[in-house]
C-alpha cells in the first residue's frame, strides 16, 4: 500500500499532517517533500496524526526524528498522535543515527485532540479534523 500525506493548517504556525498507508523506504521521500518546507512557511508545530498508518520501518522514522529535530531546535515541536503499538515502540526505541545515543524523545498522544489542546492549545479541538483535504 502506497502511502497518502494530508496536511491540515490548523492556525499559521501549526499543522496537522495525516498519514494513512504504508512509511517505508519508498515512501519517505513523500512525507519530507511535505514536512521539510513547513518551518520555511511559519509553521512551528506539527502533529503527526497516525491512527491511519499501518506500517513504519526506520527509514520512516528517520524522516520524523530529523523533523522532530529540526522543529525542536526553532522552539517548535513534531508529536505523534494515535500511532499504532509498532510505531510507538519505535519511537521509544530510537536513536540520534549521528551519535548512537538516545535522541530527544518525540512525544505521543493517544489523540489528536490531544495533541492539538497540548501543542497547539487551540480552544476547538475540532480544528484538528478540518480543513481541505
Amino acid at each position: 500500500m502506497k502511502l497518502s500525506v494530508r496536511l491540515v493548517t490548523t492556525r499559521q504556525d501549526a499543522a496537522v499532517v495525516a498519514l494513512q498507508g504504508e512509511l517505508d523506504l519508498n515512501s519517505a521521500v513523500l512525507l519530507d517533500a511535505v514536512l521539510l518546507p513547513l518551518p520555511g512557511q511559519g509553521v512551528r508545530h506539527v502533529i503527526v496524526a497516525a491512527d491511519r498508518l499501518r506500517f513504519c520501518d526506520v527509514c520512516g522514522l528517520r524522516v520524523l526524528i530529523s523533523m522532530h529535530t529540526i522543529m525542536a531546535a526553532t522552539g517548535g515541536s513534531l508529536v505523534v498522535a494515535e500511532p499504532a503499538p509498532v510505531l510507538r515502540r519505535l519511537i521509544t526505541l530510537m536513536r540520534d543515527p549521528e551519535s548512537d545515543r538516545p535522541a530527544p524523545a518525540i512525544r505521543v498522544y493517544a489523540t489528536v485532540d490531544q495533541a492539538v489542546r497540548d501543542v497547539i492549545g487551540l480552544p476547538d479541538p475540532s480544528l484538528a479534523t478540518s480543513g481541505p483535504s
